[in-house]
């Protein structure tokens, strides 16, 4: 796909049905459904990497970065926050809400770019990341499924099963009714979702972010970078800890990544 292309199916809305497809969707960081990790959400931890010459523990921190990239010395100091920030949600709640009113105004013109980015330069400096990506089967359909977990974007970034957010609720209030703890009832509903419900039921939503890692994903198979719109980063003059970023190419996967150095402050 040339970017234009690519654009199009990032933003276009969707909808798979678990039935007939092959659907992986992922909404916890400890997921696994069949023998595989679906441990590829930004929020997940474990996979740190280096972008831009930057060290960051997950791709949630250095894209919220993103959002922190005007250049002021306020934002830089948000930016080493993000650098230092070991847990996503952490950065997400603790870091990005309290500071809204420093936020671009202009990012959600170039967010889809920079999210792409961040996820690709994530599968290029994390060789274990790629082995997750990887593992996916070939042709099946990577959610992030936003089912039991309704926000304003869900539909956005991911997907919402009304099916099986219907039958999770009721089977929540069915465990909860015989007075069982939230642990041992998250892990029966995880079991549920993640083993004989998860062929039911239509999953809906623009799924940006699943769409994000099956680029990502089918990329690293053919040995491709996807294509990704650096014009329009180019033209968003993103100022990433003082440097104006250039983009004069989208980084390639290397053999044997070399350890990430981590940028001093």
């Amino acid at each position: 796909m040339n970017k234009t292309e690519l654009y199009d199916y990032l933003v276009q809305k969707e909808c798979y049905d678990s039935s007939r497809l092959d659907c992986y969707g992922f909404s916890k960081g400890g997921d696994v459904r069949n023998g595989r990790s679906l441990a590829v959400g930004n929020m997940v931890g474990g996979f740190p990497f280096t972008m831009e010459g930057v060290h960051f523990n997950n791709s949630e921190c250095a894209y919220i970065a993103g959002l922190f990239s005007d250049g002021t010395p306020e934002n830089f100091a948000i930016q080493r926050q993000l650098a230092a920030c070991t847990n996503g949600l952490m950065a997400k709640r603790g870091i990005r809400k309290p500071n809204e009113k420093k936020m671009r105004k202009d990012f959600f013109m170039f967010n889809i770019q920079w999210m792409l980015y961040v996820v690709w330069c994530k599968c290029v400096g994390n060789a274990d990341f790629r082995r997750v990506l990887l593992a996916f089967p070939e042709n099946s359909v990577i959610i992030e499924d936003v089912s039991s977990h309704p926000r304003s974007t869900g539909n956005i970034w991911g997907c919402c099963n009304d099916l099986l957010k219907g039958r999770l609720k009721t089977k929540k209030n069915e465990l909860k009714s015989l007075g069982l703890g939230k642990t041992e009832i998250d892990r029966r509903l995880d079991a549920l979702r993640l083993g004989e419900w998860s062929r039911e039921g239509e999953f809906v939503g623009q799924n940006i972010m699943g769409k994000v890692l099956m680029v990502c994903r089918d990329a690293l198979r053919i040995g491709t970078p996807p294509s990704i719109d650096l014009e329009l980063l180019r033209n968003a003059n993103i100022n990433f800890f003082g440097t104006v970023l250039t983009f004069s190419k989208v980084p390639s996967v290397v053999t044997e990544p070399k350890n990430c150095f981590r940028r001093r402050f």
